[in-house]
């Protein structure tokens, strides 16, 4: 291109061709895409009271996921370059027939402290009585390493519960999975996998500064904003690491203000004031006995 243009362009339009081609490569330096190793969670520091001084590294095309969890690479995916997608329908086989709510719900979280804005979806039955008038409990359910918000919602045995309870004096309950971010995961201690996928963050516990405490603390505050939700009976319950951030999220949520929630480390509520009544986390077996489970 140079030689063309020292060679062919005509003199007064050679000056005007230089910057052109200028403009062109700097466009294309600063488009290009670089993929490079994410700084690895393993040589973060531990904080008191806060535990890892950043969060996690998101997957992203600049740093993506490729030591995976195996459930990915079965599937024959071999790396992950988006912080979240769109999971999925929303539905639970029960009973002869589907348990269909359709997709997900694309819930925008503009004030993400880690990422900005960025959407975060989740899953969600309401039952049809409920009302302002009729409010009713909340069950939130967090998915494991490697699920998602159906995937949650289709294998544990909430859905139907939450439509059909076992107890009939209980009554029904507004049930919501939310999805996860996809994560750049450590390998140390016993909860650290060193296996990147989609995974709730427990490790970094300064709640002012994290995406997920902002996601769902924004969830609880709109969903009981549209006079369904009984806000004194929020629950919380997750599988294997959504375990882990269930609890971790109930111990944080079960102040009486949210004075002692926003960075300090110590048990708050929501921006709303809303707080968590209690929490159950398990590992493989579900929350309720039923012969097809």
């Amino acid at each position: 291109v140079l030689y063309w243009i020292g060679f062919a362009v005509p003199g007064p339009m050679r000056h005007t061709a230089f910057i052109c081609l200028l403009v062109l490569v700097c466009v294309r330096i600063a488009t290009a895409t670089t993929t490079t190793a994410a700084p690895s969670p393993d040589t973060y520091t531990c904080v008191a009271g806060q535990g890892f001084q950043d969060p996690p590294a998101l997957c992203t095309e600049a740093y993506p996921c490729t030591n995976l969890l195996s459930t990915y690479t079965l599937q024959g995916i071999t790396n992950i370059t988006e912080p979240t997608t769109d999971p999925g329908r929303c539905r639970r086989w029960y009973d002869g027939h589907w348990l269909d709510d359709g997709d997900p719900i694309a819930m925008p979280v503009p004030d993400s402290p880690r990422s900005g804005a960025r959407t975060r979806y989740y899953c969600r039955y309401v039952p049809p009585e409920a009302n302002a008038t009729h409010r009713v409990p909340l069950v939130l359910h967090f998915h494991g390493s490697g699920g998602s918000a159906p995937y949650a919602y289709g294998k544990t045995p909430w859905r139907e519960e939450a439509e059909y309870p076992s107890n009939a004096t209980r009554g029904r309950f507004a049930f919501v999975t939310p999805q996860s971010l996809n994560l750049h995961w450590p390998s140390l201690g016993a909860i650290g996998d060193g296996e990147d996928s989609a995974k709730w963050d427990f490790f970094f516990r300064n709640q002012s500064r994290s995406d997920d405490f902002a996601f769902i603390d924004k969830l609880v505050d709109a969903l009981v904003a549209d006079s369904y939700i009984d806000p004194a009976r929020i629950y919380v319950s997750g599988h294997s690491n959504g375990g882990y951030f269930a609890a971790f999220y109930s111990a944080m949520r079960s102040g009486a203000t949210n004075g002692g929630g926003l960075g300090t480390g110590l048990p708050g509520a929501t921006l709303n004031g809303n707080r968590v009544a209690a929490g159950a986390p398990f590992s493989s077996a579900g929350p309720f006995t039923r012969p097809a489970e």
